[in-house]
């Protein structure tokens, strides 16, 4: 087997590679199922955000207070529509909407 030197140019230097058509697709191709599953990813942080588990129930966008009430007991923290609740070390603010549900929940790390 033998070895053939890379070509030089004027200044000596090694010319770069260059990459044929394949390999610049799988690169692309790559590229792009990662981008994919990293949005996927965030996606499904977003939608752990919307949620909250109480125990055994789990807590969603359009619950009424006393269904929450009910499965988490009182509030940690409460002032007007906002709910704070707290999980080990996550605190989750609920906002009820002026129908009594919960128009959103946020989720935030504490340490």
């Amino acid at each position: 087997m033998s070895i053939v030197p890379r070509r030089r140019d004027e200044s000596g230097c090694p010319e770069p590679r260059r990459r044929n058509a394949t390999a610049r697709l799988s690169l692309s191709l790559v590229t792009g199922i990662t981008v994919l599953v990293l949005l996927t990813g965030w996606s499904d942080a977003s939608w752990a955000s919307r949620k909250m588990r109480c125990g055994n129930s789990l807590i969603s966008k359009g619950a009424y207070q006393e269904q929450v009430l009910a499965r988490c007991g009182a509030p940690y923290s409460s002032r007007g529509d906002y709910w704070l609740y707290r999980v080990r070390n996550v605190v989750f603010r609920l906002h009820f909407n002026r129908q009594g549900r919960v128009s959103w929940i946020k989720s935030e790390i504490v340490y």
